[in-house]
């Protein structure tokens, strides 16, 4: 798993436009005829390691007593 800093900065990086192409054209019809809206879900759609650096710049959260 590469680290999000080593990657190439580009849009593709962090949003994967082909892979959100490919998503589209595959769930047309599934998101069309769900009930009781048109909906669906995708998991693992970003990478890991994004997600990780991202989730890296939000503090900690602080407990309540």
């Amino acid at each position: 798993m590469n680290a999000v800093a080593d990657l190439p900065l580009s849009i593709e990086t962090f949003l994967p436009l082909s892979r959100m192409a490919e998503i589209a054209a595959a769930t047309k019809l599934a998101y069309a005829t769900a009930r009781p809206f048109p909906h669906f879900v995708i998991d693992n759609f970003f990478d890991p390691a994004l997600i990780d650096q991202v989730l890296a710049e939000f503090p900690t959260p602080v407990q309540q007593r």
